[in-house]
């Protein structure tokens, strides 16, 4: 391909294995952008050299964690990052299994919505259909000291992906594998004196789109100048398996907390 034409954005789209080596290739020729399927690689010192190589070669990456691109979660971070449910307090997440699969889609989303850069992980094993791929129910502790739950809810194909976002002066559900975003605010209780409670408040929501779309619209807009990076970067890949190395330290160690080890550590 590369001998024949010059192109500006190559999707890299093959198994978990090949990536690193894939990635090396290609970076070395004359493309602006790249799209590499997730996991980002196998490993977090694999995702750490592909990152560095990216900054160093000033090439645009992407990591398809497809729910940076799917309109409804974009909606939802959009107005946690407004303030629509004050300073976040909570946020906990379910979903089937699998850490490297399912779960790399977890672990980033629940870093789209928070913001944050995450500081601490703990996990524990749960039953899983496929002993290399764990499935984990744990705690990630995040740079201002939110903490967030997930819990791993069993078979891959009984799919459940959920995000439940609670702040000081509201709440955001995403439900329905992303198909419906709920909002609510607290509200001076009529049950309790003193209390508040959580209302629902009617809010009309985009939809998922089309990610695929999406993503390349993303990317392009980067390659014209229109905007800085792509929703997903390598540096967000890199996060989510520098999460997942520290969950599978956590799991050796009986659950006991690890540290997230930072990209230029």
């Amino acid at each position: 391909m590369f001998e024949k034409s010059l192109p500006d954005l190559v999707s890299i789209c093959t198994p978990t294995a090949t990536h690193l080596a894939m990635f090396k290739e290609v970076i070395n020729r004359p493309v602006r952008g790249i799209i590499c399927e997730k996991p980002f690689a196998e490993d977090v010192d694999q995702a750490r050299t592909m990152a560095r190589l990216a900054r160093q070669r000033n090439v645009v990456v992407a990591v398809n964690h497809l729910r940076r691109w799917n309109d409804n979660y974009r909606f939802a971070a959009d107005m946690v990052a407004r303030g629509e449910v004050g300073r976040l307090t909570a946020i906990h997440a379910c979903y089937p299994g699998q850490i490297y699969n399912i779960g790399t889609h977890l672990i980033d989303t629940v870093l789209m919505m928070a913001g944050q850069r995450p500081v601490v992980a703990a996990g524990v094993r749960v039953a899983s259909e496929d002993p290399a791929d764990p499935s984990v129910t744990g705690m990630l502790t995040l740079n201002d000291g939110l903490v967030c739950s997930f819990t791993a809810t069993g078979r891959r194909l009984d799919l459940i992906f959920e995000i439940d976002v609670v702040g000081d002066e509201g709440r955001i559900r995403i439900i329905n594998n992303g198909n419906t975003v709920e909002l609510y605010r607290f509200e001076a209780s009529s049950n309790y004196s003193g209390y508040r409670e959580l209302a629902v408040r009617p809010i009309d929501t985009p939809g998922t789109g089309d990610l695929l779309m999406n993503t390349v619209k993303d990317m392009a807009q980067v390659l014209d100048g229109l905007t800085s990076k792509p929703s997903c970067t390598a540096e967000d890949g890199y996060w989510t398996m520098a999460v997942i190395d520290a969950l599978q330290k956590s799991m050796q160690a009986g659950g006991v907390p690890s540290p997230v080890v930072g990209l230029r550590e």
